[in-house]
């Protein structure tokens, strides 16, 4: 199907960041042996790599409905239906008690296992993002420790993992960012490096003025983001809308800045 884009095509960039390095530590503590699996993912991991977003008030913890810091965490996960409504529809909970069986059916296991990342976006692009957001995801320890409490059952109380596990501090890297070669023929657009905090999200708008006389007709359009980075859109502005009401060319806005009289879907 072909497309005519006039005047103007502006781009929408999603990029999150839930870690913050300054509070993780490494490795397990002599303590942990005498803690239960579940206080163990509690504090080592929850606590670590996953309360900074998923906390009373928090954005993220809004629009996932998963609250983790320990007062709740336990009943947050268990048996629960995903906010995702395509997970939901899939048949998913965050967490099942059922043993093996429940492994493949975690919205919790499939958000997780970065080592399984071209599957989850290949196969599941409607369940969002890996976590947690950006590039420091679990450890192989930490996924394998979690993916033998979800194996076991997933009890609150008891031991069912090795803590030594933990050890294991490799971790998935992703393959570093690489811009695509310019076109022969057509329009390339880069959106210049910008930072998100730790726990935050931001949300980008660009204009971009194409000067183009006539419709253009777009067969093929090809993208690359840097990992973590996600819901990238493309809209061009309503054919009534008065040049001097478009927002600044190349500039970076905030979205809902912007009235959404002024831009059309492609």
């Amino acid at each position: 199907m072909k497309i005519i884009v006039f005047l103007s095509i502006s781009l929408l960039l999603l990029m999150i960041g839930c870690n913050s390095e300054e509070s993780k530590t490494t490795g397990p503590n002599n303590d942990l042996v005498n803690l239960s699996t579940y206080e163990v993912i509690q504090t080592e991991i929850w606590d670590q790599s996953c309360i900074s977003c998923h906390m009373i008030g928090a954005s993220y913890a809004n629009q996932s409905g998963l609250i983790l810091t320990a007062d709740v965490s336990y009943g947050q996960l268990m048996n629960r239906v995903p906010s995702n409504v395509t997970a939901a529809e899939d048949g998913l909970s965050l967490v099942g008690d059922e043993g093996y069986a429940s492994l493949p059916k975690s919205f919790l296991w499939e958000k997780i296992n970065a080592n399984d990342m071209d599957h989850f976006y290949q196969d599941h692009p409607e369940y969002g993002a890996i976590m947690p957001l950006g590039d420091d995801f679990l450890t192989n320890g930490e996924l394998e420790f979690i993916r033998q409490w979800i194996e076991a059952g997933a009890p609150e109380a008891g031991q069912v993992a090795d803590v030594e596990l933990l050890t294991n501090e490799a971790r998935y890297t992703p393959t570093p960012f690489e811009a695509l070669t310019v076109p022969k023929s057509g329009y390339q657009f880069h959106i210049e490096p910008f930072t998100v905090g730790p726990g935050m999200d931001r949300e980008i708008f660009i204009y971009e003025k194409l000067d183009n006389d006539a419709p253009l007709y777009v067969n093929r359009v090809e993208i690359a983001m840097q990992s973590g980075s996600h819901h990238f859109l493309i809209y061009q502005f309503n054919n009534g809308l008065s040049s001097f009401l478009y927002p600044p060319e190349g500039v970076m806005e905030k979205p809902f800045t912007l009235s959404p009289t002024l831009i059309l879907p492609i």
